[in-house]
């Protein structure tokens, strides 16, 4: 009984982990994409407004 909590404990953690991991990874390329996206806009604002 124990041992299965245990295991189930730990199962808990490693998916926590890899959610962890996922969402910043996500959150990494987003902003990058945010970031790229800004200079795509600066530079079609200052095309435009030339």
């Amino acid at each position: 009984m124990m041992m299965m909590m245990m295991m189930m404990m730990m199962m808990m953690m490693m998916m926590m982990m890899m959610m962890m991991m996922m969402m910043l990874m996500l959150s990494r390329t987003l902003m990058v994409f945010i970031y790229e996206f800004n200079e795509f806009t600066n530079i079609t604002l200052f095309v435009i407004s030339y």
